[in-house]
């Protein structure tokens, strides 16, 4: 079996149903998508900041999301459409400074 990395979402799945078990993770910890959504428009998130190796990494991570949601969002608008209008990367060195991340 062949997997394309660009493809991988870091599930776990294919470990779990590797029918040998020869696959194994690398890296175990937690990854954040943000920007997806669901209904007419559905989009899938994007992936940022890697793997956080920590609860706390990850705990603090979401709540420098919500932060940027709340300095940067317009009222009734969706996170997604927030990330769209001010861009990934402004929201990535919001939360990695937020967050404490290099």
């Amino acid at each position: 079996m062949i997997i394309d990395p660009t493809l991988c979402i870091g599930c776990g799945d294919c470990i779990t149903s590797c029918p040998t078990g020869s696959m194994r993770e690398e890296i175990r910890g937690y990854r954040i998508f943000a920007g997806g959504k669901f209904g007419r428009r559905p989009s899938l998130g994007k992936r940022i900041l890697g793997v956080l190796r920590t609860k706390e990494e990850a705990m603090s991570a979401i709540l420098a999301l919500l932060d940027f949601f709340r300095e940067h969002g317009k009222p009734r608008e969706r996170f997604g459409d927030t990330l769209q209008r001010t861009g990934f990367p402004a929201l990535e060195t919001f939360v990695k400074e937020g967050a404490g991340r290099p």
